[in-house]
């Protein structure tokens, strides 16, 4: 008979092998703002994860209220309407680096890039023995997910140990 552990592990690996996809972790190291331009530069740790699970994708309409909007007797009375996507994931703790597990908490100030779209951390729960983490992913429609395209150049280029025109 399994242990409830080893039942856990079990149904992880069944979920990554069906419906595992790659997906980024980004956890903002430090920022820094110059005064006179605006500029905000942030330095990110990025941890790939290769079979994240994702859950399907909650799609709601809010309306943002102005302040006018709320206060009595205004004429003039501003907001918007914004689409919210809502997506659960599952990501097994040891996909992530030991460094990370052993030393570093994921906290809500991380986000996901999953599909090409940026994910803020709204809710983080640990499985027991901390062998999963549930998260709860808030994403604005049409916001830039600020992602990082690294490209490993040795993949695109084949080397032979040939060489034509040498003497």
């Amino acid at each position: 008979m399994y242990t409830i552990k080893a039942q856990m592990r079990r149904l992880l690996y069944r979920l990554k092998r069906q419906y595992g996809d790659k997906m980024y972790m980004y956890q903002v190291t430090s920022s820094s703002n110059n005064v006179k331009t605006g500029e905000i530069v942030l330095t990110y740790n990025v941890y790939p994860i290769k079979r994240g699970i994702p859950l399907p994708k909650q799609l709601s309409r809010k309306f943002a209220y102005d302040l006018t909007f709320l206060a009595a007797n205004k004429n003039f009375q501003y907001g918007a309407y914004y689409d919210v996507g809502i997506r659960d994931f599952i990501i097994e703790t040891k996909d992530l680096p030991r460094s990370v597990t052993d030393n570093v908490d994921v906290d809500l100030g991380w986000h996901i890039i999953y599909d090409h779209k940026r994910f803020e951390l709204k809710e983080i729960n640990f499985y027991d023995y901390r062998l999963a983490m549930y998260i709860v992913g808030h994403q604005t429609t049409q916001a830039l997910p600020f992602e990082w395209h690294n490209k490993d150049v040795s993949t695109q280029i084949e080397f032979f140990e040939q060489a034509e025109g040498v003497k």
